[in-house]
């Protein structure tokens, strides 16, 4: 799973050069947090498989700007 451990300044830039999508943002901003996927779906009011198959999706975005 995604581990997000970048501070704000490089968080900020990231966003700067990758579009994420609303979702994506707010998923990045729970696990910022360090919520639990549980936490996450329940607040967002999305299932298990999307907030997996959002997190990889973040993942792949990331990896292509580091």
């Amino acid at each position: 799973m995604l581990k997000i451990k970048f501070t704000t300044t490089e968080l900020n830039k990231i966003k700067e050069e990758v579009v994420f999508s609303e979702i994506q943002e707010q998923i990045i901003e729970c696990k910022r947090r360090e919520l639990s996927n549980t936490q996450i779906c329940i607040k967002l009011d999305i299932s298990q498989s999307t907030l997996t198959r959002e997190i990889k999706k973040i993942a792949e975005k990331i990896a292509k700007v580091i």
